[in-house]
């Protein structure tokens, strides 16, 4: 049978969930202003506080010590678990909306309203602003090898980005809004979901562009606003993601 914890503590609506790499703590960020630390039985660890205005994403770095949090103030903040403000990191020109780290943990990647991409090291230092979307960046991930960046936007398109800065090439097909990608954690597939009710499938090989589409679930109801990649492009593990989101697999190229 399925057990659930319920915790409490927000006084305004939680944006952002996420589990620490090795599953004893969640971080959560709220309207309120503030990232709240779980420990996954349910415990309160910690408030961290610093914000001004609603937390929209919340990440855990590779070995779990460290926080990474955006917020509708325009600002990326770094903190240890123990609470500690670590950095604060100012370049978005509005809301950010969401953030990763790098696999070895020493770079962050933040997508935001402004319609950029921005690049930091852990220190702090501004190593990149990607330009290309025609409107709202709403996620980004990075590959499993940490080589190549891949965002969604509002304007229906999703984009790869290499860690130097250089464009790699634009993936459409979506009808709306792009809220959630990711890679595959062998990194020869990237998933897409959003507004259209899809969740697409694409080949990627670091050593060439473009990108194929190569499967496609569609759902009847929903949008998708949250997906862990998992897949690796072949045609089972469409079917069995199609059968767990109750979705139809339109195809598989």
């Amino acid at each position: 049978s399925t057990q659930s914890t319920w915790v409490e503590g927000h006084s305004g609506t939680v944006l952002s969930v996420t589990f620490s790499p090795d599953g004893k703590m969640i971080a959560s960020g709220s309207s309120d202003e503030s990232v709240r630390l779980w420990s996954a039985t349910g415990k309160t660890l910690g408030t961290l506080e610093g914000h001004s205005k609603r937390v929209t994403c919340v990440a855990f770095s590779p070995d779990g010590q460290t926080i990474v949090s955006g917020s509708d103030d325009q600002i990326v903040r770094l903190w240890s678990v123990n609470g500690e403000t670590l950095r604060t990191l100012e370049g978005h020109r509005k809301r950010v909306n969401a953030v990763a780290f790098s696999p070895e943990g020493r770079t962050i990647v933040s997508g935001g309203d402004d319609q950029t991409l921005r690049l930091w090291s852990v220190t702090g230092e501004v190593l990149g602003t990607f330009q290309g979307h025609r409107n709202r960046v709403n996620a980004v991930a990075f590959s499993p090898d940490g080589q190549t960046v891949v965002s969604g936007s509002d304007d229906q398109t999703v984009r790869l980005w290499s860690v130097t800065g250089e464009t790699l090439g634009t993936l459409e097909g979506h009808s709306g809004a792009v809220y959630t990608v990711g890679f595959s954690p062998d990194g020869q597939t990237i998933a897409s979901g959003g507004v259209d009710q899809t969740v697409r499938f694409y080949a990627f090989s670091a050593a060439g562009f473009p990108s194929n589409l190569i499967g496609l679930i569609r759902h009847s109801a929903l949008q998708f606003q949250c997906l862990q990649c998992t897949v690796r492009g072949l045609v089972n593990e469409i079917k069995l993601i199609s059968r767990l989101f109750e979705a139809e697999a339109v195809g598989f190229l």
